[in-house]
């Protein structure tokens, strides 16, 4: 190319955005207290796997017609939940997407991820969602959820989830095991 010459422009025309729930740039706090999301709204480089993981967690939910038609306020519990970033996107989908009332109680046998989980979610204020340490087979619950979800659960932990889902008659279950 001659120094004179114009340079090409691309082009973009082809270019499209991704349909994800949420998007890069977008001002979304749980992923900023998670560490997934940086303060200026970009993704950190060794999140993005986690990004896309939790978006298309989210457009699972999405395409789920019952959860919209679900009576407020609307009740989930996520057993083995680990590190909660499913379980923080869940409430958030319902209730700053969805605009639901929603309580979220994420469920996990290791009691140091319940007071992390627990002190992120007083962190942003959201008082519907909460933590609690667990087993599967034995957690009770005064009101039934109308969600139960399990993904990722080992050993006998998605079993346990199904089990607890239908005893409690929940409308939606979703389970995938490890």
């Amino acid at each position: 190319r001659r120094a004179n010459e114009n340079p090409q422009t691309a082009d973009l025309a082809h270019d499209r955005s991704k349909n994800r729930i949420l998007s890069e740039g977008d001002d979304i706090p749980f992923l900023k207290v998670m560490g997934v999301m940086r303060g200026d709204g970009r993704i950190k480089a060794n999140h993005r796997s986690k990004f896309q993981q939790i978006n298309a967690f989210l457009k699972i939910l999405a395409e789920i017609d019952e959860i919209a038609a679900l009576p407020e306020p609307i009740r989930m519990i996520d057993f083995g939940c680990g590190n909660a970033y499913l379980t923080f996107a869940a409430y958030h989908y319902l209730v700053n997407i969805l605009g639901k009332q929603a309580t979220v109680v994420g469920v996990d046998g290791q009691e140091s991820l319940i007071a992390r989980n627990q002190s992120r979610a007083k962190e942003l204020g959201w008082d519907g969602l909460t933590f609690e340490q667990g087993l599967i087979i034995d957690y009770e619950v005064e009101n039934p959820p109308n969600i139960v979800v399990a993904l990722h659960a080992c050993d006998t932990a998605t079993d346990d989830t199904l089990a607890q889902g239908i005893r409690w008659q929940s409308e939606v279950i979703i389970a995938a095991p490890c």
